[in-house]
């Protein structure tokens, strides 16, 4: 349902009986994808259009839409709801819409860009913009909380295992000096996964790319 001007809820009847995961303003319109990756387009008149129909396969069970240069993009997440990483994403598949075939593409590199696809909102930005702090072609995504040491926690109770996915350093433990200067990722509950090599897990695994989150670039820190 959805909110008019004349402050009454109108039902939207495009939607399908499937749960919808995430709805975005994209064109002016509103756009809005369910569990199985089927899309309505929704005008300023409530007008309904299937943009997209489900995929052939199951997919993922989190969804979230991106804009990035005027174009529409999915980003599919498969979460392990069952399995020892609970609540963990072991998958992510990224797509983008395509207008005169009324589907989703599969895309397999970003070039440039950067997507963050989290559980509050999604946006895009270049990595060139940064210049050297931050590296392109990836989507950072919201994960459980895991915290500098690589260990996570498991809402069912206990420390999860050392894993990529929950976080464990590449090359071993943390040295002090690490930890000192990512100590304010403590607990923090971001997962990255990247295009070009389909690394997928823990910030904390894989710190080449957290500099884009810590330390905070000079001008943050610039007193006037």
């Amino acid at each position: 349902m959805i909110r008019e001007y004349s402050y009454k809820w109108t039902r939207l009847r495009g939607l399908s009986s499937k749960a919808i995961l995430d709805i975005i303003v994209y064109k002016g319109n509103f756009y809005a994808v369910d569990l199985d990756g089927e899309t309505i387009k929704f005008d300023s008149s409530l007008n309904e259009t299937k943009v997209a129909s489900r995929f052939d396969d199951i997919g993922g069970n989190k969804k979230r839409l991106v804009e990035s240069s005027g174009e529409l993009f999915l980003v599919d997440m498969v979460i392990d709801d069952v399995g020892p990483y609970w609540n963990i994403v072991f998958e992510v598949k990224t797509y983008r819409l395509d207008e005169q075939k009324h589907e989703w593409t599969q895309v397999h590199t970003l070039d440039d860009r950067i997507f963050f696809a989290g559980d509050d909102g999604c946006f895009s930005l270049y990595s060139k913009d940064f210049g050297d702090q931050c590296r392109g072609n990836c989507i950072y995504y919201t994960n459980i909380s895991m915290d500098i040491l690589g260990e996570y926690d498991d809402p069912r109770g206990g420390l999860g295992e050392y894993s990529p996915l929950v976080g464990r350093p590449s090359n071993g433990p943390l040295s002090e000096e690490l930890v000192h200067k990512y100590r304010e990722l403590h607990g923090h509950n971001t997962g990255v996964f990247t295009l070009e090599d389909g690394k997928l897990g823990s910030l904390i695994s894989f710190l080449e790319y957290a500099d884009i989150f810590w330390p905070p670039p000079s001008w943050l820190n610039r007193q006037e």
